[in-house]
């Protein structure tokens, strides 16, 4: 035995151990280097030595880990993480490695051997389970870029090809399972440079908003506006919402980019009767984000009952999300669902959001006037917000027969082309119809 001056154990010597010892030593202390502490698969430096002999690569981002640390605690969170890995481990081929690269991320490499296209669809069923932690029912959602290698690439190719195919499995929604094919990454680098004009437009004040009225369906006057955000870019001219906000989501830069949204729409959307601010799931994550609320309704003036925000049911799916609308509901800020009816659970959320108002998806009121299935839904829904006294609006109006139908079956209120596209102003009275 080795030890220092104060007799302190430092090593052992070759004679206390026989060969056989010192091997199985040897190897436990290899594979304690090798190991993540907290699940046990192969860590990070474990992942780059292999990457070089790996056919492909897979990696695993699960989508709003942090959501469960915040409502559950880091203990269940990392309960969570053991429960994960161990379904990816199972879900492998024998010759798998399995690796946590950090966090929330986690990485798969396949030999030669293996399908990597079957990997992948087990993995994704795999995550789509519902796993027990703690008492907890949880179900690990994660977004995948699969990369295979291919002739001449290194491994440092391989690995940043899985990389561009997982920026775009999470960019289009995530929960997704994407492969990279030629042509990925201009797409990407596409996006990153947009990240970084978007960016310098909100640093510059070069972002506006355009207010789309919330209008009576009988006779067109307007009820409310939503506030919408525009950004014309000196280069690329005017860029749809669609191309730019979910950049703005992935790179969370949705945060700084809605709180402008919110402070602007308090200031000068409050000459309607009430002003419509959509708020995404991360910054209902925020832990200020019902004092940035009430910030800005005091600063601009507006009273807190005439400014809505408006949510989508995939934004609440946590406790966070769930008590930071009830904070906001407590200063006397409405709530509204939006695109209420196309997701799993709507009912449920109206027992558990204090909600004044449903934004019917347009999938109801583009065929309502079939007067099969989607109208007898469309009814139904306007009759369950009549019950519970809140204000239903039938998102999507693009025609007069749509309009005169909807409020057939109950409804009051609409908002769409027909009855108003968005604008920079908008004037109060009956709203203009599209053209």
């Amino acid at each position: 035995m080795l030890t220092d001056d104060q007799g302190t154990v430092t090593g052992l010597s070759g004679a206390m151990l026989d060969i056989t010892e010192r091997r199985t030593l040897e190897r436990r202390l290899r594979d304690l280097a090798d190991a993540d502490p907290l699940t046990g698969v192969a860590n990070r430096a474990l992942f780059t030595r292999r990457l070089d002999d790996a056919a492909a690569v897979l990696l695993i981002d699960l989508d709003d880990f942090k959501g469960i640390n915040d409502s559950l605690g880091h203990d269940v969170g990392d309960h969570f993480l053991i429960a994960v890995a161990r379904v990816l481990r199972e879900a492998l081929p024998a010759g798998g490695l399995v690796a946590r690269l950090g966090g929330d991320e986690f990485a798969v490499l396949l030999s030669d051997g293996d399908d990597h296209e079957r990997t992948a669809r087990r993995i994704t069923a795999a995550l789509t389970t519902p796993v027990d932690v703690a008492g907890h029912q949880l179900t690990p959602r994660a977004s995948i870029g699969v990369a295979r290698r291919q002739a001449g690439e290194s491994g440092e190719d391989l690995l940043r090809h899985a990389d561009i195919a997982l920026y775009e499995a999470k960019d289009g929604g995530k929960s997704r399972c994407v492969h990279h094919r030629p042509g990925m990454r201009t797409r990407v680098i596409d996006h990153g440079a947009t990240l970084t004009a978007l960016r310098h437009a909100l640093d510059e004040g070069r972002l506006s908003l355009h207010y789309q009225p919330v209008a009576r369906l009988d006779d067109g006057v307007t009820t409310g506006v939503e506030a919408l955000v525009r950004w014309t870019d000196p280069e690329r001219g005017a860029l749809p919402p669609a191309e730019f906000l979910p950049i703005a989501a992935r790179s969370g830069l949705i945060v700084p980019l809605g709180a402008w949204v919110l402070e602007t729409a308090c200031r000068y959307g409050g000459q309607a009767p009430l002003t419509y601010v959509n708020v995404s799931a991360h910054e209902l994550r925020e832990p200020r984000f019902a004092d940035r609320v009430a910030a800005a309704l005091s600063t601009s003036g507006l009273a807190p009952d005439r400014l809505v925000i408006e949510v989508i049911e995939a934004a609440m799916d946590d406790t966070t999300a769930l008590a930071t609308l009830h904070r906001v509901a407590g200063l006397g800020v409405r709530i509204a669902l939006d695109d209420f009816g196309a997701g799993r659970a709507p009912l449920a959320l109206l027992a558990e959001v204090p909600v004044a108002a449903v934004k019917v998806h347009p999938v109801f009121t583009e065929r309502v006037t079939e007067n099969g299935r989607h109208t007898a839904v469309a009814r139904t829904i306007a009759r369950l917000a009549a019950d519970l006294g809140i204000d239903a609006i039938a998102k999507g109006v693009e025609t007069a027969e749509q309009a005169r139908r909807l409020h057939e079956i109950g409804y009051r209120l609409g908002q769409g082309y027909h009855l108003a596209p968005p604008a920079a102003a908008f004037r109060h009275g009956a709203a203009e119809r599209a053209a």
